[in-house]
């Protein structure tokens, strides 16, 4: 019984994918169908194709750590990128609240679990 060449789980009732160089298992084979399946990806922020995207489009996990998948050209991630960069900065993920924080303005805690 040969290991799957993608995860290395056991592959008895997968199937062989010379393209991978040897057998996958049933959970990997289910995945390289759905891939084969679903349409080539077209970004998030193209508008349309009004010709604003540099690059191939690939998927990214969100900032927002909710698991969503989102497709965007290689420029769209990286101002992607750069700006949560920048709202990571502005507010940062940490108890101690940043030196512009008044909790008295709205009536706000800064490290509220909502």
């Amino acid at each position: 019984m040969k290991p799957c060449v993608e995860c290395g789980r056991s592959a008895e009732l997968g199937d062989n994918w010379p393209s991978l160089g040897g057998p996958v298992c049933v959970f990997c084979e289910a995945q390289l169908y759905a891939a084969q399946l679903e349409p080539e990806p077209e970004c998030l922020r193209s508008y349309g194709g009004d010709g604003n995207c540099r690059g191939g489009v690939t998927y990214r996990a969100s900032y927002a750590g909710t698991g969503t998948r989102i497709a965007e050209c290689s420029k769209h991630q990286q101002e992607a990128a750069e700006r949560d960069q920048r709202l990571r900065q502005v507010y940062p993920d940490t108890p101690t609240p940043p030196s512009w924080f008044d909790p008295t303005y709205a009536g706000e805690s800064w490290n509220d679990d909502y």
